[in-house]
């Protein structure tokens, strides 16, 4: 993987503030998993829980991907 967490977490933070989704605490954004060598980040999930690598063929929603690799942030509803 070529890039961290704290990396990853700063590039979904910059997207949401140009998408306009508001949140008040830096806490808000809770990294909950890997899946596919991308970082999954959701907003107000339970802070200090343990991630997981989440399996290849689980349907993702609710939450924020970062490729690790490219930087590339996407949203998944």
């Amino acid at each position: 993987m070529k890039h961290g967490i704290i990396h990853c977490y700063t590039r979904v933070s910059w997207y949401c503030q140009k998408n306009e989704i508001k949140y008040e605490n830096p806490n808000d954004l809770v990294l909950i998993g890997l899946w596919k060598k991308q970082f999954v980040f959701r907003l107000f999930a339970p802070e200090n829980v343990e991630y997981i690598v989440i399996p290849d063929n689980t349907v993702l929603t609710d939450c924020f991907l970062c490729d690790s690799e490219t930087d590339e942030v996407k949203y998944i509803k």
